[in-house]
């Protein structure tokens, strides 16, 4: 699919579901209608004593601008439908990759999505999550620097090749590991 394509269709299952929806609830609403001029004209028809044209002349004669209507909001909708699912789905995808890159240990930052998105509210409140989360480890990155740091001096401070000291070197490279995986 071209990249112009992929990025209108930004969750074509979502979307296509939106669209499908919009679409029967409008042919129903266009079906009542016809049908229930067709009705209309033939109680017409009846109760009239005088008809200047025949019941049949006249539907074929609204026969086709009934069905241009038809097409022309089908076709409406459908736009409308297509529209209004994008930009429903849009903000969805945006935040579905930002959980994908944070369960990955990857902090991106605050998501950007227009400020009329429908979920902008939900996107804002992970944004601040994010945040909260990367304040959260920044201060737990610094902590564990001052652990290795101390572990290092105490290494230091032990004979040379003793397995005590060893230990203790170990224990200061992973603290410096312990967070090191974390972009933030």
């Amino acid at each position: 699919m071209n990249p112009a394509r992929r990025k209108f269709w930004v969750d074509g299952g979502l979307q296509g579901e939106i669209l499908t929806v919009i679409l029967l609830l409008v042919l129903a609403a266009l079906a009542i209608a016809g049908v229930s001029v067709v009705k209309g004209l033939g109680e017409a028809a009846v109760r009239s004593s005088v008809t200047y044209h025949s019941i049949d002349w006249t539907l074929r004669e609204i026969r086709g601008p009934l069905a241009l209507a038809w097409v022309i909001a089908i076709l409406a909708a459908g736009l409308a439908g297509l529209l209004w699912s994008h930009r429903l789905a849009a903000p969805l995808r945006v935040l579905s990759a930002a959980f994908e890159r944070l369960g990955e240990g990857r902090f991106a930052g605050p998501l950007r999505v227009r400020s009329s998105d429908a979920h902008r509210a939900l996107i804002d409140e992970f944004s601040r999550m994010e945040s909260r989360l990367r304040t959260i480890l920044s201060e737990e990155r610094v902590r564990a620097g001052l652990l290795s740091r101390d572990l290092d001096e105490l290494a230091s401070l032990r004979e040379e090749g003793s397995a005590e000291r060893e230990r203790l070197m170990g224990l200061a490279r992973d603290a410096r590991a312990l967070l090191g995986r974390f972009q933030l």
